[in-house]
């Protein structure tokens, strides 16, 4: 099954959180996944703010950034957003309160492209069941 990622399981993966643990052993099963440019992008400022805040070394966010390139190198895993999506979030964020933007966005590119999402977000997952994609929390 191809899964829509949301940023945070890719950032309990790499910066140790109550939910590391299962975010390793169930990217270790190499699920097919999906990210938008979004992604990318949320994800870097993730991993850069835990840097300047001590929660992440260098070492660390190379590890990140490699991991993430294996994704986005996937043929067909990374997925531009388009304006569209960014409109739809706006809908989005009023119809599931109290989904955030950046969430509703991730919604958004998931609703577009079909794909069902996975996140340790439980509003997203929320939105997302009830938007009819579906969610899988690892």
């Amino acid at each position: 099954m191809t899964l829509y990622a949301d940023t945070s399981v890719l950032v309990s993966s790499i910066s140790p959180d109550d939910h590391t643990p299962r975010a390793r052993r169930w990217l270790a099963g190499s699920p097919r996944l999906i990210v938008s440019g979004w992604t990318v992008a949320e994800l870097g400022a993730v991993v850069r703010r835990q840097v300047r805040v001590g929660r992440l070394d260098r070492d660390s966010v190379a590890m990140a950034e490699t991991a993430l390139q294996a994704i986005v190198d996937q043929p067909g895993a990374f997925r531009p957003v388009v304006a569209a999506d960014v409109v739809e979030a706006g809908h989005l964020v009023r119809r599931y309160e109290p989904l955030r933007a950046p969430d509703a966005l991730h919604l958004a590119v998931a609703l577009r492209l079909g794909f069902p999402i996975v996140t340790f977000d439980t509003g997203l997952a929320e939105a997302a069941e009830q938007a009819g994609i579906g969610a899988v929390t690892p």
